[in-house]
């Protein structure tokens, strides 16, 4: 699993896109929305780790450190889901 982030088609809000988690996997390929509507910006520092976690995301109006917890507990929490014993194997 990882998060990509897909930019607005929108005509006024070119600037901002949606945060999406991905899962890929033979035969898979699915993504789901996480709800976030944020700067590329601020999606470009967070995935070059290029901040402060003590700043704020402006467009979501939380810490950097809070949205970063945030994605690490969809990730834990779908790996967690997966019982490996009755997955198939890829």
């Amino acid at each position: 699993m990882d998060f990509i982030f897909q930019k607005s088609q929108k005509k006024n809000n070119t600037d901002y896109g949606s945060v999406y988690a991905r899962i890929r996997g033979k035969g898979i390929n699915k993504k789901y929305s996480l709800g976030f509507t944020i700067k590329s910006t601020e999606w470009n520092r967070l995935k070059q780790l290029k901040y402060s976690s003590s700043s704020y995301i402006k467009s979501i109006g939380i810490k950097y450190e809070q949205f970063f917890n945030i994605l690490l507990k969809v990730k834990n929490d779908y790996e967690k889901s997966i019982n490996h014993s009755t997955a198939r194997q890829t």
